[in-house]
């Protein structure tokens, strides 16, 4: 636990710069309406690469000074060595925004992919090996360079550094205003994970840096939905009724994919832990079961956040964060004092609740239907995790026969689906099919 946890302080670290080394360009690449240069886009990256290289220099400077206030010392240079990712990082968040922008799905998932899975494979050699905390920072380093590597020489507008003021302030006008948001982000994010680490020390925070790296697993599918939403609800933000098309169908997505994950965690996590992780990690469940709750929440207000964005709504946004922040930060010191790292997931569970707000801010701007796109799903998922339990008591309990009891209660979801909805999962099956 204690090397997730002096993961969790660096990667944070990491997480509060990070947000300074974009002041929302990228976004605004993705974001603006009309048709966007290549001096734009080359000032949004060089923009970038001295940012990043300003924040390089500071990591450096600073890193012994972090490593005492977090009781880290043994670790400065691992601080250091985390603090590359910000000269790498230009050259993959601006073409990744192109991508984006363009909605070149099939090319942005394959460069994500690939960097992922080689970044991973470094960090269980390393582990392997005998790294430690080392092996984690390796395989993020690895997994930027593979896709810098990968994306750069696609780029048409690369041609070095370059930088123009309009173009500049053109994208700025929009990015400002959004990385204010990311900046919120940070106040109820990355610096509650820090105050976690420092309140209960770095075995707790590894803790509850397991429990997240769990729990987040649903989200996966509805963070791609929200991501492919953000670009073409841009795109069609004036017409209100492909805009409520976009949102229905992006919603019926999120259902289709979270909701199931959510409901099989619920009711496999334990046995899953049991297994795979052994009995130590069994501490975690409290955090994990109430991080699994956030992220079927946060998977839909992540999409409304996500079309408010793409309709320049994002005053909204930011005085959502403002509320995020205040109740972070009035609810966490009392939870964590309480209920030690499981106090964090009660308070990012709140967090996640408030952001119910997003819901009806986005009605005032798009008459759509939520329950229509939701019901059949959440009673399919329902009736799945159900499937689940039934088998889990009557078969006895080992490891093959928890891995057949998941795969059958998932068939009896897509079952359930192709009974009761199947018009719905064929179209969105081909909807999917047509993006990538």
């Amino acid at each position: 636990p204690s090397d997730f946890g002096v993961y969790a302080i660096i990667g944070s670290i990491g997480s509060v710069f990070l947000v300074f080394s974009d002041i929302g360009l990228a976004a605004a690449v993705v974001q603006k309406k009309k048709i966007i240069s290549n001096l734009e886009i080359r000032t949004s990256f060089t923009v970038q690469l001295l940012l990043g290289l300003v924040i390089f220099l500071i990591i450096n400077i600073f890193a012994n000074a972090f490593a005492v206030f977090f009781k880290i010392e043994t670790h400065t240079n691992l601080i250091r060595l985390y603090s590359l990712v910000f000269l790498l990082s230009p050259f993959r968040l601006i073409p990744l925004a192109v991508l984006e922008r363009n909605l070149r799905y099939m090319n942005l998932f394959f460069v994500e992919v690939v960097s992922i899975i080689c970044g991973s494979i470094i960090t269980v050699i390393l582990a392997f090996f005998g790294f430690g905390v080392s092996s984690f920072i390796w395989g993020i380093l690895v997994n930027y360079l593979i896709s810098a590597v990968i994306l750069l020489p696609q780029q048409s507008w690369f041609r070095g550094i370059y930088f123009d003021i309009k173009s500049f302030l053109l994208l700025a006008r929009f990015g400002f205003n959004y990385q204010i948001n990311v900046f919120l982000g940070l106040l109820y994010g990355p610096l509650t994970i820090l105050y976690l680490g420092k309140a209960v020390g770095s075995e707790n925070l590894g803790y509850f840096q397991f429990a997240a790296s769990i729990y987040v697993f649903p989200l996966a599918f509805s963070e791609i939905i929200s991501r492919v939403s953000f670009p073409v609800g841009s795109r069609i933000q004036s017409d209100r009724v492909l805009l409520k098309n976009l949102l229905e169908k992006t919603i019926s997505l999120t259902s289709i994919t979270t909701l199931p994950l959510v409901a099989i965690g619920l009711v496999a996590i334990k046995p899953f832990l049991h297994y795979i992780y052994t009995d130590r990690w069994l501490p975690t469940l409290p955090a994990i079961y109430l991080g699994i709750v956030q992220i079927g929440i946060i998977s839909y207000t992540g999409v409304f956040s996500q079309i408010l964005a793409a309709k320049g709504r994002s005053e909204v946004i930011r005085n959502v964060a403002v509320i995020w922040v205040l109740l972070t930060w009035i609810s966490a010191p009392i939870l964590i004092f309480y209920f030690n790292f499981v106090g964090l997931s009660l308070t990012n569970l709140l967090v996640a609740i408030s952001g119910v707000i997003f819901y009806f801010k986005l009605k005032k701007y798009v008459d759509f239907s939520f329950s229509n796109n939701v019901l059949v799903y959440a009673i399919g998922a329902i009736f799945m995790a159900v499937v689940f339990v039934i088998l889990q008591y009557m078969f006895a309990d080992t490891f093959i026969l928890l891995v057949i009891s998941t795969g059958l209660s998932l068939t009896s979801y897509i079952i359930f689906l192709l009974l009761f909805n199947k018009n719905n999962l064929v179209q969105y099956f081909m909807l999917i099919k047509s993006v990538f």
